[in-house]
């Protein structure tokens, strides 16, 4: 039982007391200095008045001596008015006398004043001024005067101030600290166990704030005291319940281990990854031992970001579509997950760190409800359909082609197809280089939008009849009035953007002029100063790569490269200010490559650097490169463009 209370020099009551003392105290000293400065300025007013009396009783003597020049009568008069203790000094100018009769005190202005008067003597009816009298007096005077008044003040305020703090300590105690002090105790001293009502001493029917708090607590105390003796009795009900359950779990819990393992044992043999993600997008356990095979490594308790979206970069549309849609899921309703299952990654690339070049992921989801109905977890099955894929994409470009045939062939004027195909290269190259140029940094957004508008209707205008091309395009961008929109509203990397989706017509524009070649061999006529790009591209490619060689891999070649200026490197490109950036260029630079040399038919270069952008493009974030991605993804796809002449 708790016997200790609070130190009284912490009582609110102690520090009321204190409080009003030290208002009190300024209010003193306000209304005493008011009345010092009061009782000064009085005095210097009558000090003031006596020395006029003592003045105009001189006046005439003075006026006198001075019209006959009798200096001795002069300086009598003046020693004599010195004598008087209000006079501290005196000076006198005299009309005929340069220098002025001076007799007192060393005059001080700051502590003195001064009286002026004017000296005149008639004669003969005609009145002469015969000099001036100047009559000093001061502080020390005044002081002097008003000493035993100042101290009978200062004596009256500090008795009164003391009787004052012995009266409000008395009350204070009496009426406020004891109550306090026992409504603490009483307070401090409740123990759940042994819990007693309490008297603050006051008479019974006295109402205040002390008899309503006492009341209210005594109060509380009863019914502690009633629920105390009501959760005994529950607690053995409890009890006995609890007995019975005990044997329930231990086999219930027989059942969920046997269940958990048989559901292990059918995830482990799927070749799929299985796994789930929270509302923090961690990896749950368990997950299926395939996805270590798929990943590469142990992906429980890591970021899905890291190890399943590593490759998704900020401001494209991906990074913007995936992240507001897992953030809007959980929490939510299936409906939701229904209505925004559209909006997140079917399929990705993924270059994992035990498998050199990309692999391709197809990827499933499903909501896991908890107890109301809302999504906790979302299931995620991750499959490797790389070959499928491939097949797929093959099979799809040779869909494509046979539609392509079919049209060059149905047209009439089939001799004109290869020059429009020519032109809406050629514009689409030239468009393209102005969107990746050194100075496309200084583009506003509106250049990106304005040159992707003309030239999509450039190219509805220029290759009316070629349905098929056509729909393809539209497929890219089926309204680029809301795509542009669509960019704004989500903030996302115009450059970029705009580059990415020119990138796939100019593909479809080069896929048509292949199926002419198949048909009608083309020569292709390409503006000498695009051309000559290539060759300015390829170098400025170079010398991006020496600039990381020499900052990142503190080497100048490609071939000083090995496993230890790797394993380094890797901390250095995490703190590389411009890495991603960097990576964009070199993506951009080298798509832009491989579309010429795609357009002059060398089959080889165009697949090298088509695998050096592809393979950039896949680099995880910045803060998720190892020595694996570095390589794969960097190094080793630019050493297969250096073979190429």
């Amino acid at each position: 039982m708790k016997s200790e209370t609070f130190p009284l020099k912490h009582s609110i009551g102690l520090k009321l007391i204190k409080a009003v003392f030290s208002i009190y105290i300024v209010v003193t000293l306000v209304i005493t200095i008011s009345q010092m400065i009061a009782e000064y300025s009085a005095i210097q007013n009558d000090l003031i008045n006596e020395v006029d009396i003592v003045a105009q009783t001189n006046i005439d003597s003075l006026s006198l001596s001075l019209y006959n020049f009798d200096e001795v009568s002069t300086k009598k008069i003046l020693k004599g008015l010195t004598k008087s203790p209000i006079i501290l000094g005196v000076k006198v100018d005299h009309e005929s006398r340069v220098k002025p009769f001076t007799f007192g005190k060393k005059f001080d202005p700051e502590k003195m004043f001064r009286l002026k008067y004017e000296l005149t003597h008639r004669a003969n009816s005609q009145e002469t001024k015969v000099g001036t009298l100047y009559l000093y007096s001061g502080d020390d005077v005044v002081l002097t005067r008003i000493r035993y008044g100042f101290i009978l003040i200062i004596l009256a305020g500090l008795l009164k101030t003391i009787l004052l703090i012995a009266l409000l300590i008395f009350a204070f105690r009496a009426i406020l600290i004891k109550p306090f002090l026992k409504l603490a105790n009483a307070a401090e001293k409740l123990d759940f166990h042994h819990m007693e009502k309490f008297s603050l001493g006051f008479k019974k029917g006295e109402k205040n704030e002390f008899t309503v708090i006492e009341s209210s607590m005594n109060e509380m105390i009863s019914n502690l005291n009633q629920a105390k003796e009501d959760v005994l009795i529950s607690l053995d009900k409890v009890w006995d319940v609890n007995k019975k359950l005990q044997g329930t779990n231990t086999l219930l819990e027989k059942k969920v281990e046997i269940r958990t393992k048989e559901i292990s044992e059918y995830m482990n043999n799927m070749k799929s990854a299985i796994f789930a993600i929270d509302s923090n997008f961690i990896i749950l356990p368990p997950v299926s031992q395939f996805a270590e095979h798929l990943f590469g490594e142990k992906i429980e308790g890591k970021k899905v970001s890291e190890v399943l979206y590593s490759q998704f970069k900020r401001g494209t549309q991906q990074f913007v579509d995936l992240t507001s849609s897992l953030l809007m899921i959980f929490g939510q309703s299936k409906i939701q997950f229904l209505a925004l299952e559209d909006k997140l990654p079917s399929q990705v690339t993924n270059f994992h760190s035990k498998k050199q070049g990309g692999s391709i992921f197809k990827i499933s989801y499903s909501p896991l409800c908890g107890p109301n109905d809302l999504i906790e977890k979302l299931m995620v099955i991750v499959e490797d359909v790389t070959e499928y894929n491939h097949y797929h994409y093959q099979a799809f470009t040779d869909q494509n082609k046979f539609f392509f045939i079919k049209e060059i062939l149905s047209k009439k004027e089939g001799d004109k197809v290869p020059e429009k195909i020519e032109q809406a290269i050629e514009k689409s190259m030239g468009l393209f280089e102005d969107f990746i140029s050194p100075l496309s940094d200084t583009y506003p957004k509106e250049h990106f939008f304005e040159g992707i508008l003309e030239f999509h209707l450039y190219l509805k205008d220029s290759l009316k009849g070629f349905d098929v091309l056509q729909k393809n395009i539209s497929d890219i961008i089926p309204d680029i009035n809301i795509w542009i929109k669509d960019i704004e509203n989500a903030k996302l990397n115009v450059q970029v953007e705009t580059s990415e989706k020119l990138c796939q017509i100019i593909e479809q524009l080069i896929l048509y002029a292949q199926v002419i070649e198949i048909i009608s061999p083309i020569n292709y006529k390409i503006k000498d100063e695009i051309l000559t790009s290539l060759k300015e591209k390829k170098e400025d490619l170079h010398k991006i790569y020496r600039n990381i060689f020499e900052y990142i891999f503190l080497v100048r070649r490609i071939d000083q490269i090995d496993e230890e200026k790797l394993k380094k490197a890797v901390n250095v490109a995490k703190l590389y200010p411009d890495f991603e950036k960097t990576m964009g260029l070199v993506y951009q630079r080298s798509k832009f490559i491989s579309f010429f040399y795609k357009v002059l038919m060398n089959n080889d270069a165009h697949k090298a650097f088509d695998h050096l952008a592809y393979s950039v493009k896949g680099l995880p974030h910045q803060r998720q490169l190892n020595e694996k991605s570095l390589k794969f993804n960097l190094i080793d796809p630019y050493g297969k463009t250096l073979e190429i002449n």
